[in-house]
């Protein structure tokens, strides 16, 4: 839970009053649902602070009677307080929704009990999932129903929906919020937001009475903006929410600059308020709004503002990838999507790999001139080993992710986690640890497809030295074997065609195998063999790898030398238990895995142009 410190209030004169001193830990807590399930209304009855941001004051959302933008009201119960964000339920709003979402410490998903789920509120609900383990259902407008047995029924079916989300047992609270009058179920919606939260909180005020709360003390500053305006007399306003570090009156702050200008530009915060409230500091998880005279308000909408250097701007990010398990199509490398990173949305596109050295123990990648990464043709939880599949919490996000098993060269196993390379359309400003989520805007928002289909954390911004690789295998068939070398060398077809240059493969190890049973290469060593652009290949079998056919290794070996000029090659055994082909049989099969480098017009190319 994001909490927030000791907020100093203002005495009359405008300076600090070092006596008048109040702790607040605030969370932040999304209403979240599909349009016109009474959102807005549950916001109007559960708060008691009121933002310039809220409550549809925006004229085109009361002529329309929705919510088209986030909305931002709060309530305090003791040393809580709980801010409510407002988002718009409807589908073409989803953008502004995910923008919203970043801050989110727990979710009310609001259900209009007269319809039941509906397409947006399973929208929201995958939402919710990338963002946070606590939510309650609202089952707004209960007083619509006519029988008093159909209010069991929805509950049971929402319990049973739910059984397959990490909501699942989540409580769920019958409301109405029409009026005043009418409004039932508010205070019973209050106690359980706060009983959700409750636990978190008091562990956050007994680390911040005890000094010990790291993230108070983070040099790194970062505020997401949701708002900017003028105010007369003040200059420029820029409401939003800490989402690191720490900020105070008379700080320098930075505006990440934007990739085609590369300047950034640097301002003084002259006030800090929060809810109306003159604060001297405020702290990750804080709802306020900086007064900063110098900054362009047509300029910036929203964004981030920042401590000096937090940021990088880019249109290259990776990401540690996990697909969402809603989204039905199949997630391949090259595909167009709508990549959503804080308040931005672009295109962009995606390609998926491993990097070896992504691991504990290995080199420092920033120190490789090139770093030979293995591309993956699409996202499948398949790709992992059944054996080893693992699934572990990221210390930057509670997103699981997928990891794959590869060996290193002494033979010991490590985890290899899939990686995403997003090529954006235009740059914006990221940071390591935020999060990212790939969509398919574009699909039929009234069907019953996810149109979310990825999410990550960005690990890395602005790779250089990627160079792309597939693993590719030939397998060629023992010939003769010659007993004058003690049947430890073959002669070998179909590796290699007349062309080909194959000389550049004398010492690389392959594997020997019998038919018609399981293979095993896991022993085999990785070997680095020169490669030019007709054959662009170089390393032998690394890791557990799936064959054509259906062996189980006997036996290693290296290419030897040439044989005739007709493609055919000598295979030695080397293995140490002393197998010889005549043990094997003229039917054994030779076993060549190489890498492919991706050619210069492919996406290998295109990294290093751009």
């Amino acid at each position: 839970v994001q909490t927030s410190s000791t907020q100093i209030y203002h005495s009359k004169s405008g300076n600090p009053t070092q006596s008048a001193r109040m702790v607040l830990v605030n969370v932040n807590v999304g209403l979240l649902g599909h349009v016109d399930s009474g959102k807005t209304s549950l916001a109007r009855q559960l708060s008691t602070e009121i933002s310039t941001a809220s409550l549809d004051k925006d004229p085109q959302s009361q002529a329309r009677g929705i919510t088209l933008d986030l909305g931002f009201t709060a309530f305090r119960v003791g040393e809580t307080q709980v801010t409510l964000v407002d988002c718009p339920g409807h589908a073409s709003l989803i953008r502004t929704v995910l923008g919203g979402a970043r801050i989110m410490d727990a979710m009310v998903l609001v259900i209009d009990a007269t319809k039941g789920f509906q397409t947006q509120t399973a929208e929201c609900l995958v939402i919710g999932e990338l963002v946070t383990d606590c939510a309650v259902v609202a089952l707004n407008k209960s007083d619509l129903l006519r029988n008093p047995g159909d209010l069991d029924k929805l509950q049971r079916r929402i319990r049973k929906t739910l059984q397959s989300t990490r909501f699942s047992g989540c409580p769920i609270v019958p409301t109405s919020a029409r009026s005043m009058e009418t409004a039932y179920g508010i205070d019973a919606l209050r106690e359980t937001i706060l009983g959700l939260v409750d636990g978190a909180v008091q562990d956050r005020l007994s680390s911040s009475e005890a000094g010990t709360d790291d993230n108070k003390t983070s040099s790194t500053f970062l505020f997401l903006v949701d708002h900017c305006f003028a105010l007369k007399g003040k200059g420029t306003i820029a409401t939003g929410t800490v989402l690191r570090g720490r900020v105070q009156v008379g700080d320098t702050i930075e505006r990440p600059g934007e990739l085609s200008s590369g300047i950034a530009t640097f301002y003084k915060v002259k006030s800090i308020q929060s809810f109306h409230k003159p604060v001297y500091s405020a702290v990750i998880g804080d709802r306020i709004g900086m007064n900063i005279p110098q900054l362009d308000p047509n300029g910036m909408e929203r964004g981030l503002l920042t401590s000096c250097g937090a940021t990088k701007t880019s249109r290259r990010v990776v990401i540690y990838a996990q697909s969402i398990r809603f989204y039905q199509d199949s997630i391949r490398s090259r595909t167009r999507f709508h990549i959503n990173v804080g308040h931005r949305t672009t295109m962009g596109t995606i390609q998926f790999f491993l990097d070896y050295l992504d691991c504990p123990g290995s080199l420092d990648k920033s120190s490789l001139s090139i770093r030979e990464v293995e591309s993956l043709s699409e996202f499948s939880v398949n790709a992992c080993h059944a054996d080893d599949q693992t699934e572990v919490d990221s210390s930057w996000s509670k997103i699981e992710h997928r990891y794959l098993t590869g060996h290193n060269k002494d033979g010991k196993s490590h985890c290899v986690q899939t990686l995403a390379l997003l090529l954006l359309d235009e740059p914006i400003p990221m940071y390591v640890g935020e999060l990212v989520v790939l969509a398919r805007l574009d699909m039929d928002h009234a069907g019953r497809s996810c149109r979310l289909a990825l999410s990550g954390v960005i690990c890395e911004i602005d790779p250089m030295n990627l160079k792309f690789f597939r693993w590719k295998e030939k397998i060629g068939r023992v010939e003769r074997i010659l007993e004058e070398e003690d049947s430890k060398v073959a002669i070998v077809r179909s590796l290699f065609k007349k062309e080909s240059d194959f000389i550049r493969f004398l010492g690389h190890t392959v594997i020997v195998t019998r038919r018609g049973e399981k293979r095993d290469d896991s022993n085999i060593q990785d070997e680095k063999v020169e490669h030019d652009q007709e054959e662009p290949c170089e390393k032998s079998g690394q890791g557990n790898y799936s064959g054509k056919d259906n062996a189980v290794m006997v036996a290693s070996g290296v290419i030897d030398s040439t044989f005739g000029k007709s493609g055919k090659v000598k295979v030695r055994l080397t293995d140490p238990n002393g197998m010889t082909f005549r043990e094997l049989g003229t039917n054994a099969a030779v076993h060549l895995r190489y890498r492919k480098f991706a050619a210069p017009s492919s996406l290998s190319g295109e990294l290093s142009r751009t």
